[in-house]
């Protein structure tokens, strides 16, 4: 009769498994000599035979029942027990025969059945215990026999299943065929009760418990451990025995380009394991797999590297829950293979929570014992805060139940030199102390690359995990997407050790500016000078000189820095703007800002021996050198006739001018001369330069009036200061001005100039020094606004309009209301109020009898042009009439008015004039205009027109109220 078996049908209850040992807990696997015996063995295949794996069970019970013949004669319970064992060992021969003929091929179809196989021998082993069994319960007295038995049945499959086991996955690694990925830590996923298990659906990779990675000969191996890395970073395993250097991750996932053990660059394609050797251990590398630019290694070795790999495991297990790292408010820690950044925002009052940003989101408050669950990369990870006070925070972070640290901590001042962030469209963003700085244009319609432009440069395109490379500096930073959020994107930015160690400043001002080939600009309020030469041929560098420095080479994107004052600037070629000129950028930082520093609009050279004098910058600073050092370190010099100075190389003395300043540095010796640089500001250049023709020194008292250069100054010192540095003094009457030795006096004289320097003092007097240039021995042109007080004693006569005229006190009337002056040495009345108007070299000017003192003094004003209307303004100015021909100018109301007539109309009834050089209008006849006289309104009215003589003239007449 034919028995039916059902492989459904209820197995004996799987036996509890055996609690690994601490040794094998931490994933140290037998070395040869300590291979697992048949009964260390049996209990695993026996767990393993009564439960099917989950990949087997759906094809197990979609198999259709399988239907054996009767034998001739019922077999006894012995008999069928035996043919139960001999099918089950025919049937795994059966499955392992074409095992054998595959050894060598290097295929992945040999592990896979072999694994099949013993977990169907597994299954026969199963059904022949089935079949037993009922035999068994007929005849109580044979129980306990037949349990014994059942043990032995399945030790005995349970041995062969092992050796299959072994035979085929040796086989298949033998032949580097590929395998499985390996999956993370079984010791990991066996120790974490840090973190909560992920839900059902999250996706990660913890599927099955790994089965050990097989080695050539059946070689023990340690369970595969994992690590996160990134595109520049590496992987060590076993204490650094194994390192795998990654130097680029494909943007399209799939395969890293590495380097195993400093070995050339190569391949590794995800699911397929690499052997490498660690010294004379074995190792098994493979890419488990790559999620948002973050790759996942896997390694697996024999022998002291996969006792120490083992042992790490352990380790970070045991610790994870309870190792943390503190972390100051403004720091940074990086965990898990620098893969995952925490920035520490500040502790709450109280220190009951904290602000933490994790790689680069927002800031979020995390109270004291709460934990936070992540996800890096494709691993499950949790932050944990385990106590907080004002000054900072103990945190620690466990992937997967292992500890991902050790932590790495950077400072809020920008000592790190990576950083997360997250940057939006249209928002410029600077990290790593303004080294990167980058603006998003938009991300790609495909959701695959970015544009964006770096450090200030053209917009460019990067795909999602492919680093973006900027030069800083002698180094280089790298900026790589991560990854698109709502509101931008997620980047990583790093600096290697050279872009860290540039100088660059904390931005506080920027500006950019374009500089045409030839041309110079200021930036930044004018701190930053640019001198641009030329632009290259391909416009990737430019050629330009930095205040005033010697010419240098800038190439695009590649800022340079230099001191200033107290702070710092940087200078950037940005590239070509379409009008064909160079864009710069230049920005300061606070310090710089607040530094005063003398930029030169102009510099000169000058190489002067000791004892010599020169004139630089046209007459703006006179140097004489006193001496130079023994070193040639130093000199000794005095400027504009003030003390010797010490001028050290290299530190420039800056020296006050009337308008804006000028300085000098001391550059260096050359033989026995003193190589110097002197340079002015635009305001010290904006005065006209002066080169003096004739110098004179005299000593001056106080109240001791004198003239110098041939009558061409006047000076009289009023007082002398306590500490002999300063006097006060007038030149030329124009009133008392303050002398500092260092720093002369220039005062108008003639056509030219007059320059005045206060040199020493000694008993009682100033010793000045005098010189004048060229155009100061030339008379002055008389100034059309001049309006000036002239003070007149009896037998003083006073020289008005440079000499041009004389006038001197003969009388004062008794009413005290008229005086006689001598004008040129004729005699004329000049009453209060009452101007005695002349022309003067084309202009109209008078003089104005304004007030006499007890003294006797007489005090009258002087004005030609328009300041002529300040001298009349207050005296009565009785009604005159004027004829005046087209194109003529007369003037009117004391000489005050200019009245110019461009033409009468053919009707003549009204004239088109300009008053005053004022746009031409019309007056016409009967309609008088009213003009303001400094305060006093005055008529000018047009009369009619006279045309009796041989010219047509107008009849204006102008007065006063």
């Amino acid at each position: 009769m034919a028995e039916t078996l059902d492989p459904e049908a209820p197995a004996a209850k799987p036996k509890r498994p055996r609690r690994p040992t601490a040794r094998r807990a931490a994933g140290v696997m037998p070395v040869p000599d300590e291979a697992p015996t048949a009964d260390a063995a049996a209990p695993a295949a026996s767990a393993e035979a009564e439960s099917p794996s989950p990949v087997e069970a759906p094809a197990a019970a979609a198999a259709p029942p399988r239907t054996e013949a009767a034998p001739a004669a019922e077999p006894s319970s012995w008999q069928r027990a035996a043919a139960a064992l001999r099918d089950a060992a025919h049937a795994a021969v059966r499955r392992i025969a074409p095992l054998g003929a595959h050894v060598g091929t290097r295929a992945l179809a040999v592990a896979r059945a072999g694994a099949k196989g013993a977990g169907r021998l597994g299954s026969h082993a199963a059904v022949a215990v089935a079949r037993i069994g009922p035999a068994f319960r007929r005849d109580p007295r044979r129980a306990g026999f037949a349990a014994l038995a059942g043990v032995g049945v399945l030790a005995l499959v349970g041995f062969l299943a092992v050796m299959v086991w072994q035979e085929t996955t040796g086989t298949a690694i033998v032949a580097r065929a590929p395998a499985p990925a390996i999956a993370p830590s079984s010791v990991a996923a066996r120790n974490a009760p840090a973190i909560a298990p992920p839900s059902e659906g999250a996706g990660l990779a913890a599927g099955a418990p790994p089965r050990p990675v097989p080695l050539p000969n059946g070689v023990a191996i340690s369970d595969p451990v994992e690590r996160l890395v990134t595109t520049g970073s590496t992987a060590r395993f076993a204490g650094g025995a194994l390192q795998v250097e990654v130097s680029m991750i494909s943007p399209s996932g799939g395969a890293v380009r590495a380097s195993l053990n400093g070995g050339p660059l190569e391949t590794l394609d995800e699911g397929v394991p690499v052997i490498v050797y660690a010294g004379p251990d074995v190792c098994s590398v493979t890419l488990a797999g790559i999620t948002r630019g973050v790759g996942r290694i896997a390694a697996a070795c024999s022998g002291g590297a996969g006792t120490r790999l083992g042992a790490e495991a352990a380790v970070e297990a045991e610790l994870a829950p309870h190792r943390s790292v503190r972390v100051q408010p403004g720091e940074t820690a990086s965990f898990l293979d620098e893969t995952v950044d925490i920035y520490m925002g500040s502790v709450t009052p109280g220190g009951a929570a904290v602000r933490l940003s994790i790689d680069g989101g927002v800031l979020e408050a995390m109270p004291v014992g709460g934990a936070k669950v992540f996800t890096a990369g494709d691993t499950l990870c949790a932050l944990t805060v385990r106590a907080a006070d004002p000054a900072g925070a103990d945190l620690s972070v466990a992937c997967f139940g292992r500890l991902a640290g050790p932590a790495t901590v950077a400072g809020a001042e920008g000592v790190s030199n990576r950083v997360r962030a997250e940057v939006m469209p249209q928002k410029r963003v600077s990290l790593l102390g303004d080294r990167v700085r980058i603006a998003l244009s938009m991300v790609s319609p495909d959701g695959e690359a970015v544009r964006w432009s770096l450090n200030d440069g053209g917009l460019r395109t990067t795909v999602f995990g492919e680093p973006a490379a900027v030069r800083v500096g002698d180094g280089a930073c790298a900026v790589t997407p991560l990854a698109r959020t709502d509101a931008g994107v997620r980047i990583k930015a790093a600096c290697d050790d050279a872009a860290m160690k540039a100088r660059l400043q904390i931005t506080a001002s920027e500006t950019i500016g374009e500089v045409m080939p030839g041309a110079s600009t200021r930036l930044i309020d004018g701190k930053v000078k640019l001198g641009l030469s030329m632009i290259s041929p391909d416009g990737e560098a430019v050629r330009l000189a930095i205040n005033d420095g010697d010419l240098r080479t800038l190439e695009r994107n590649a800022p340079v820095s230099l001191d200033y004052g107290a702070g710092l600037c940087s200078v950037e070629y940005a590239g070509r703007a379409p009008s064909g000129a160079a864009r710069i950028r230049a920005a300061c930082d606070a310090a710089a800002l607040a530094s005063d520093i003398l930029i030169p609009e102009r510099t000169e050279r000058a190489v002067l021996s000791p004892g010599d004098s020169r004139l630089l910058l046209e007459g703006r600073l006179a140097v004489r050198l006193s001496m130079i050092s023994p070193d040639g370190e130093a000199i000794r010099f005095s400027a504009n006739g003030g003390d010797l100075r010490t001028a050290d190389q290299g530190k420039p003395i800056r020296f006050p001018g009337i308008e804006g300043a000028c300085e000098l540095t001391y550059l260096g010796r050359e033989g026995t001369r003193a190589v110097m640089k002197a340079g002015c500001d635009a305001a010290a250049l904006a005065r006209p330069p002066f080169l003096p023709v004739r110098t004179e020194r005299l000593d001056v008292g106080v109240a001791d009036p004198r003239q110098l250069q041939s009558g061409r100054l006047s000076l009289n010192v009023n007082m002398i200061s306590p500490d002999r540095r300063a006097l006060r003094i007038d030149v030329n009457g124009g009133g008392l001005k303050t002398l500092e030795r260092g720093r002369p006096l220039i005062v108008p004289v003639g056509r030219g100039a007059c320059q005045i320097g206060f040199l020493s003092y000694t008993n009682g007097m100033a010793l000045l020094e005098a010189g004048c240039d060229a155009g100061a021995f030339e008379r002055a042109p008389v100034p059309p606004n001049l309006a000036e007080d002239v003070d007149l004693v009896y037998r003083t006569p006073v020289a008005l309009f440079d000499g041009r005229m004389t006038v001197d006190l003969s009388m004062i009337a008794p009413g005290r209301d008229a005086v006689r002056v001598a004008v040129d040495g004729k005699l004329a009345t000049l009453e209060a109020d009452k101007p005695l108007t002349f022309p003067m070299e084309g202009e109209s000017c008078g003089l104005v009898l304004t007030g006499i003192g007890a003294d006797d003094r007489a005090r009258l004003r002087v004005g030609c042009g328009a300041g002529l209307k300040a001298v009349v303004k207050a005296g009565p100015i009785p009604p005159e009439t004027a004829r005046i021909a087209t194109g003529e100018t007369a003037r009117l109301l004391a000489g005050a008015v200019a009245l110019k007539l461009e033409m009468i109309s053919p009707s003549r009834t009204g004239l088109r004039v300009s008053i005053d050089g004022a746009k031409v209008s019309s007056l016409d006849r009967g309609v008088p205009r009213t003009i303001d006289l400094d305060g006093r309104p005055c008529i000018i009215d047009f009369r009619g027109v006279d045309r009796t003589g041989p010219v047509e003239q107008a009849i204006v007449e102008g007065r006063c109220e």
